[in-house]
């Protein structure tokens, strides 16, 4: 049972965030009890001063030397001294208070002029004139800092380790004499009995609210992801391997079931249409020849559903420059196993991945949009690819009576770095181009495929994409790809193609490819999918600065601020800041005012100079409601004001003013990005 239990996702994530805040409540209790127990040594410090600066004008600095007359000691003056001293040690619960003057100048012994010693504690007082050597270095520089006048306090701690005489503090004060000429250091010892009560208290409550609060946060954390992740994804999966064994429609749709508008419904949605068009399918398998066209067009609307949840609008981040991206599948039949998907999982990580089902048609279909949405999802939830794998392995592993598996490849780019993070569940090597040479293959660790066995752990590996680098990732229908006479295309022939043009844009080197396969083949049908992902990384070239602000009229200010700032910093003509203002402003308002109507939403906004084509680029993206403001017809200027359509007007002044303005609808956000020329022919930018 207890190993059934640590194979759940919602487990495996609640024990990943106890673990972390058990961490997190350490450090934050050395933290605290280090700030506590300096708080409490300065308290210690604090309270000797005081009474030492006390006792320091109960002696007689201009005669302390007559302290170590026996015969001065026998007059009412010293008696009337002592008494007073000892009766502030007793009040002010002093463990001793002496005054010390030095036998030599590095104060390597001292002498004692007289002490006083409190009667709680059994310890007996040295005799005026006594000499013995300093207690430590650490005595001996203090006693000298305060002697020469350079130091008007000191202290030193010691712990019960350290010491016989338990934990204290001495607190060293100068003695003055009517001339302002230190003449002695006396010092305060304070015994400190409070430090392990205190230290024993603190420790408890730290823990104790440390356990409560990582209790709190687990169960609300783990009911959260059990009830909104873990429970609808095994639904899923359960009901995927179910129908592939009974292709019987559920009593209960999946639909209805899962509750939730995210990519989870959305999974489940395609899943019970794609079971309804399938279990169509299958039972007009079962009808005369004639109704063989009826039962083509529901294959045709399940192949539909499949490619709309494989994400094919290009490019899929027009707002960013900082890379290239392109992918694309040929399925052998109607419905295909293979898939790729790349997603944000934050503004700085891109997730990609390809991957290859077992089997052809209609099941294999399904066990893909399964393993496509489990392996989105957990990665957005984070961690490294490795454990996205293993999680995803492990829900695969639960329910499979089919025994279907998948070979996956999953790579996690930091953007801003080019650092990739990369897992392999038995997939083909990805092949790499650098900027300066030719595409070869990267050998990467493999492990087992995704479903294959219960508890299967993958290896990581890391490499760094500099600007100009090319990632390429395929399926093995690439390389399995047969001509007439059952040749294989293989990996040599996929490595020539590739250096045919080995710095092409993915686009391109993705149709040299295709072409090359089409060529081989020779017309011969292919018997499995031929899937193909490559990205070509260009770091922050042309990249300056993202702003990320809550979409309101408000802010307005504080995004016209900071383009101007942006603009000044590229030093672009102030003729053309103007327009670009004008033309933010109006993009800006018009999220404001309807994106997320009546609401609020965050907007992002990037900027950036292309240094080749001398253009700003601004970015708009929100992810509010779906609106294409070009669709707008453009009002007719030559009509007056009163006759005029209202409205269209700010939009028709961007696409006017600016040399190129886009927008599309992509990863549930609206893209809206513009370009403006500048004129550099006297005076080029310096970056």
């Amino acid at each position: 049972m207890l190993k059934a239990l640590r194979s759940k996702l919602a487990v495996k994530i609640i024990a990943g965030i106890v673990g972390s805040l058990l961490i997190f409540a350490v450090l934050s209790s050395l933290i605290g009890y280090s700030a506590f127990e300096v708080a409490l040594e300065e308290r210690y410090a604090d309270t000797g001063y005081r009474i030492g600066r006390l006792a320091a004008q109960i002696v007689d600095a201009d005669n302390l030397d007559a302290y170590l007359d026996a015969d001065y000691r026998q007059t009412d003056e010293y008696k009337i001294a002592m008494r007073r001293l000892d009766n502030v040690t007793q009040r002010m619960n002093a463990a001793f208070i002496y005054i010390l003057q030095p036998v030599d100048d590095e104060w390597k012994e001292v002498r004692f002029l007289f002490e006083t010693v409190n009667d709680n504690y059994e310890l007996s007082p040295y005799l005026p004139g006594h000499v013995r050597e300093s207690a430590s270095e650490e005595y001996s520089l203090k006693y000298g800092l305060i002697y020469d006048g350079k130091s008007e306090e000191e202290c030193v701690f010691r712990s019960a380790r350290q010491t016989t005489t338990g934990a204290h503090v001495s607190s060293l004060v100068p003695v003055k004499n009517s001339d302002g000429d230190v003449v002695g250091v006396l010092c305060v010892q304070l015994q400190m009995v409070e430090l392990g009560p205190a230290r024993a208290k603190f420790l408890k409550e730290i823990a104790l609210a440390a356990l409560v609060m990582i209790a709190l946060v687990a169960l609300a954390y783990g009911w959260s992801i059990r009830r909104t992740v873990a429970k609808p994804i095994r639904r899923i999966a359960s009901e995927t391997v179910r129908f592939s064994r009974d292709n019987e429609l559920p009593e209960v749709s999946l639909t209805d079931s899962i509750k939730g508008e995210d990519e989870i419904k959305l999974l489940a949605m395609h899943v019970d249409k794609m079971e309804y068009a399938i279990k169509n399918y299958t039972e007009n398998l079962k009808t005369v020849t004639s109704q063989k066209d009826r039962m083509e067009g529901e294959l045709n609307v399940a192949s539909g559903i499949q490619q709309g949840i494989i994400p094919n609008t290009f490019p899929p981040f027009p707002e960013r420059d900082e890379f290239s991206l392109y992918a694309h599948m040929t399925p052998a039949k109607e419905v295909g196993g293979d898939f790729y998907d790349f997603f944000f999982i934050d503004d700085d990580h891109l997730g990609l991945v390809i991957a290859d089902v077992s089997g052809k048609g209609a099941p294999a279909a399904l066990f893909m949009m399964a393993t496509k949405i489990m392996v989105k999802n957990r990665a957005q939830l984070g961690g490294t690819p490795a454990e996205v794998l293993a999680d995803v392995n492990q829900q695969l592993c639960e329910g499979n009576y089919e025994n279907m598996f998948v070979t996956a490849w999953l790579g996690i780019l930091e953007v801003s770095t080019g650092v990739l993070t990369t897992a392999n569940a038995g997939h083909e090597y990805p092949a790499i181009c650098h900027a300066d040479g030719t595409f070869e293959f990267f050998k990467d660790k493999h492990g087992f495929v995704l479903g294959g066995m219960s508890g299967t752990k993958y290896r990581e590996e890391v490499l760094t994409l500099q600007p100009g680098d090319t990632l390429f990732v395929y399926t093995d229908g690439v390389t399995e790809a047969a001509d007439r006479d059952l040749h294989l295309f293989g990996t040599e022939r996929l490595l020539e193609t590739l250096n045919v043009s080995p710095h092409a844009a993915p686009e391109e080197l993705l149709g040299n490819m295709a072409a090359s396969i089409h060529s081989f083949a020779n017309g011969m049908e292919q018997a499995d999918d031929i899937t193909m992902l490559a990205l070509q990384y260009h770091g922050q070239v042309n990249h300056l600065r993202t702003l990320r602000i809550d979409a309101t009229q408000e802010n307005l200010t504080e995004v016209s601020a900071w383009i101007e700032e942006m603009l000044q910093i590229l030093d672009i003509p102030m003729k053309e800041q103007m327009q670009i203002q004008l033309a933010a402003e109006e993009i800006y308002i018009n999220v404001a005012n309807y994106a997320y109507a009546p609401g609020v939403g965050p907007v992002v906004i990037r900027i950036g100079y292309d240094m080749d084509r001398h253009a700003v680029k601004l970015a708009f993206v929100d992810q509010g409601m779906p609106y294409d403001p070009l669709a707008k017809e453009d009002p007719d200027t030559t009509l007056s004001a009163e006759d005029r359509e209202i409205g269209g007007l700010g939009i028709f002044l961007v696409k006017k003013t600016m040399d190129n303005v886009h927008y599309v609808r992509s990863n549930h956000s609206n893209i809206l990005t513009f370009e403006k020329l500048i004129d550099r022919t006297d005076d080029p930018i310096e970056v």
